[in-house]
C-alpha cells in the first residue's frame, strides 16, 4: 500500500493519512485532467474536515457590508450620543415627574439646572481641549528626566538649515492595543516640546497609491499583537515620523512601543542627518555561523535518519534593531573581513576568526576604528540521559573565538578558552533564570529536545550595583544576564606603557567562583556555593571599555613562532575605541529581549556612544529601568519582611500610648 490511514484505538485522538510520495500533489498532477489526483485530495479534505463546516463553507452566505470609514471627530460625536443617551433620557423623565410633584418656586424652569450642567459639560470639554493644543512642557520629577527637552536636539535644531516640519504617520488608536492607545499623544508632546511643527497622517484613510508611496519612500507597517474577546489576534499597524528641512527630509522608518522613550533620541540622529545631508552612521555587521562538529551531526542527526542542517544566522534581530534606529548596516564576510572604506564603527558578535584575520582589526583600531565586539568562550549544552535517570548534565561547548590572540597583546584578555589547556568555568552567586534547551535521550536512536527553565551559577547576572553608574552605557540599566559569559583580565603595566585606558562597564558579584574543566560533564558539586576560601577575589569585569591609540599588531610571515611585532602609536594617530562583553549568547534573537533585562539598551547604548558621542549617548540612555537586586540570605529577607509587615502597627500603638497618655495627663489636670 502506498496510501495509509492510521487510526488511534482512542477515539479522542486524531488519525493521521500518510500518502508514500507528494509527487501526486504537484501542479502539474493537480491540474492534469488524465488522473483522479485533484479527487483524492479533495476526498481526503472531506474525510477529516467535519461536516459542519463543510456545510458552512458550502452554504452561500451574505457577508454584511463594511461600515464606511468615519472620521475621528464623528466616531467621538456617536459615542457620546450612544452612551449619554439613556442616562439625559432618564433625568428628562425624572425631572418631569418632580416638576410634577413639587410646585417649584414663580421664576424658576426646571430645565435651568439641566442647561447648566450642560453648559458646564461643554466648557470643561472645550477647556480640555484647548490646553491639549498648548505647548506645556509634562511633569517630570524622574531622576533621568526622559521626558524633558534635550540640550543636545535644541542644539541639533538650530543648525538645521530653515524650519523643520515632521509627518507623523501612525494608525488610529482603534487599532492598537488597549496599552499602546497612548502612543500618538506621546509623539505629539514630544513634538510639541521640541517646537517642532507637525500634522497626524493615518495610512487608513489614505488611497492604495498613497500607501504604496510610503511603502516605497521607505515606511512600512509592522505586526502588533491584541486581545479582541479573549482571543490574541495580529494586526498590521503603521507608526513612523518624516522630518523635512528645505529640499531635505529623512524617515524614522518605525516607531514601535519598545522604541518610543527613545522618540528624542530617533528625533536627533534624523536631525543630525538632515544637517549633514547624508545618511545615519555606516556600521560594519560581523557575525559567524555556528557550525556543527561532524561528531555533532552524526550523533544529533545522521545517526537518527536525520539530515544535518546548515548553520542560519542566530544575530538577525541586532541587524533590524540598528536599521530600526537609522544606522545604515553593512554586513561583511566574518572569514575575510574587510574593515576599510566608510565604517563608522564594527559590530562583531561572537568572533571566530582565524588568527591571521587579527591583525587587520588591529589596523583598524590603530586607525582611530570604533568597535563592539561581543565574546563567547563556550555554551553550555543541557542533556537528559534514560540511563542516568534523566538527571540534567551539563556539557560546556568551547566556541574557540582565539580573539585573546590580540587582546593579551594590548593587556586584556578573556579567561576561560581551551586553548592547549583546561577551561575555566565562570560561576556567580548572582544567578539568573533561563529556559535552555534540553535534548532528552530516551531510547539509543531516539532525542527529544526540550524547554526547561534552569537556575544556575554560570548564567551570571550583572545588577544594578555590579553596573558602571559613571557610563551612559550601563548608567540607567537595571540587570543584564551573562549567559555563559567569562570575565576578563587586565594588565595595567601593559595598558599603562600603550597609553591605553580601560574601565569596567559591568561586573560580577563579590563572590565569584570557577571550575577548571577539562573534559566531561560540570559535576553537581561544582555548581554549588564552595568554602569561603574558594572564592575569587570579586568583582570581576564582565564588559569593558578601551579607549586610546591603539598599537598595530602584525604577525611574522614566516615562521609563526617567532614573536608578534606591535608598532607603538605615534602621537599623530588617531584614537580609537573598543566596548568589550564577555557573553554574545545575550544578544541572540531568544535573548536580546529577554524579560527583566536589558541587552538591546547596553547593545544600542554602546553603539550609539561609538557613533554619535557622549551628547547623543546620554540621549539614547535616558529610559530608566527598575533597579534589581542582588542575591540576598534567607536570615537577611526574613528581617526585612517582619520589619516592613510590623512597621505599621507598631506605629500605630505607639501613636494610641501616646494618645492615651495625654489623655490621662489632661484628667489629672
Amino acid at each position: 500500500p502506498w496510501v495509509v490511514r492510521l487510526n488511534p484505538k482512542d477515539p479522542w485522538r486524531g488519525s493521521v493519512l500518510v500518502v508514500g510520495t507528494a509527487s501526486v500533489f504537484s501542479d502539474p498532477f493537480i491540474k492534469a485532467s488524465d488522473n483522479s489526483n485533484s479527487l483524492l485530495l479533495k476526498a481526503a479534505a472531506e474525510t477529516f474536515t467535519s461536516r459542519d463546516k463543510i456545510a458552512r463553507l458550502r452554504s452561500n452566505r451574505q457577508l454584511p457590508q463594511p461600515l464606511p470609514p468615519v472620521s475621528e471627530a464623528s466616531r467621538l460625536l456617536w459615542r457620546i450620543a450612544v452612551i449619554g443617551l439613556v442616562p439625559l433620557l432618564l433625568v428628562f423623565f425624572g425631572m418631569r415627574q418632580e416638576r410634577a410633584r413639587i410646585r417649584m418656586p414663580r421664576g424658576v424652569e426646571w430645565s435651568i439646572p439641566a442647561q447648566r450642567a450642560a453648559l458646564a459639560f461643554v466648557f470643561i470639554i472645550s477647556i480640555s481641549a484647548f490646553f491639549e493644543n498648548l505647548p506645556i512642557a509634562p511633569l517630570d520629577i524622574s531622576s533621568s528626566r526622559a521626558t524633558q527637552k534635550s540640550a543636545a536636539v535644541t542644539s541639533l535644531l538650530s543648525r538645521v538649515q530653515g524650519p523643520v516640519e515632521a509627518e507623523v504617520i501612525i494608525s488610529p488608536e482603534r487599532y492598537w492595543p488597549s496599552v499602546h492607545k497612548g502612543s500618538e499623544l506621546q509623539i505629539r508632546t514630544v513634538l510639541r516640546e521640541l517646537g517642532i511643527s507637525y500634522r497626524i497622517l493615518y495610512p487608513e484613510h489614505l488611497s492604495r497609491e498613497e500607501r504604496d508611496a510610503l511603502i516605497e519612500s521607505g515606511i512600512e507597517p509592522f505586526a502588533i499583537d491584541r486581545v479582541e474577546e479573549d482571543q490574541t489576534i495580529r494586526s498590521q499597524v503603521w507608526a513612523a515620523l518624516r522630518l523635512k528641512s528645505a529640499s531635505l527630509s529623512t524617515n524614522v522608518p518605525r516607531l514601535d512601543p519598545r522604541m518610543l522613550p527613545d522618540l528624542q533620541f530617533l528625533i536627533g540622529a534624523a536631525l543630525t542627518r538632515l544637517e549633514r545631508g547624508k545618511p545615519g552612521p555606516t556600521v560594519g555587521f560581523v557575525t559567524d555561523v555556528p557550525r556543527l562538529t561532524g561528531a555533532q551531526a552524526f550523533e544529533e542527526y545522521t545517526q537518527m535518519g536525520y539530515t544535518p542542517p546548515e548553520g542560519s544566522n542566530p544575530f538577525g534581530e541586532v541587524g533590524n534593531l540598528l536599521k530600526r534606529y537609522g544606522y545604515q548596516v553593512r554586513a561583511l564576510n566574518p572569514n575575510e573581513p574587510v574593515f576599510t572604506g566608510p565604517l563608522d564603527l564594527v559590530v562583531w558578535l561572537q568572533p571566530r576568526a582565524p588568527v591571521e584575520l587579527l591583525p587587520r582589526f588591529g589596523d583598524y583600531l590603530a586607525a582611530g576604528g570604533k568597535a563592539f565586539v561581543a565574546l563567547q568562550q563556550y555554551k553550555v549544552k543541557q542533556r537528559q540521559y534514560r540511563g542516568r535517570g534523566y538527571d540534567t548534565v551539563y556539557w560546556p561547548e568551547p566556541q574557540s573565538h582565539r580573539f585573546n590572540e590580540y587582546l593579551k597583546r594590548i593587556g586584556i584578555s578573556q579567561v576561560g578558552e581551551k586553548a592547549g589547556g583546561p577551561a575555566e568555568i565562570l560561576m556567580d552567586q548572582n544567578q539568573g533564570r533561563l529556559a535552555l534547551d534540553t535534548r532528552v535521550y530516551q531510547r539509543s536512536r531516539y532525542r527529544e529536545m526540550l524547554k526547561q527553565e534552569v537556575v544556575r551559577p554560570f548564567l551570571i547576572r550583572a545588577v544594578s550595583s555590579g553596573l558602571s553608574h559613571s557610563s551612559p552605557i550601563t548608567s540607567h540599566l537595571g540587570a543584564l544576564l551573562y549567559i555563559w559569559g567569562n570575565r576578563f583580565t587586565v594588565d595595567e603595566a601593559k595598558l599603562s606603557e600603550l597609553g591605553l585606558d580601560a574601565t569596567t562597564l559591568a561586573q560580577t558579584s563579590p563572590r565569584p567562583w570557577r571550575f577548571v574543566w577539562d573534559g566531561g560533564w560540570i559535576p553537581e558539586p561544582a555548581l554549588s556555593a564552595p568554602a569561603d576560601d574558594q572564592y575569587l577575589q570579586g568583582p570581576l569585569p564582565l564588559a569593558m571599555k578601551v579607549t586610546g591609540k591603539f598599537p598595530k599588531v602584525a604577525y611574522p610571515a614566516q615562521d609563526r613562532l617567532d614573536p608578534v611585532v606591535i608598532e607603538k602609536a605615534t602621537p599623530s594617530d588617531a584614537q580609537g575605541v573598543l566596548v568589550l562583553s564577555g557573553s554574545s549568547e545575550m544578544f541572540t534573537d531568544a535573548n536580546i529581549y529577554l524579560e527583566g533585562y536589558q541587552h538591546e539598551r547596553f547593545l544600542l547604548n554602546s553603539v550609539a556612544s561609538l557613533a554619535y558621542g557622549a551628547d547623543m549617548a546620554s540621549l539614547q540612555a535616558r529610559p530608566l529601568y527598575p533597579q534589581s537586586f542582588p542575591v540576598t540570605t534567607r536570615a537577611f529577607k526574613l528581617c526585612w519582611r517582619v520589619l516592613v509587615v510590623s512597621c505599621s502597627p507598631i506605629l500605630l500603638l505607639l501613636f494610641g500610648t501616646w494618645h492615651l497618655s495625654r489623655r490621662r495627663v489632661a484628667r489629672r489636670a
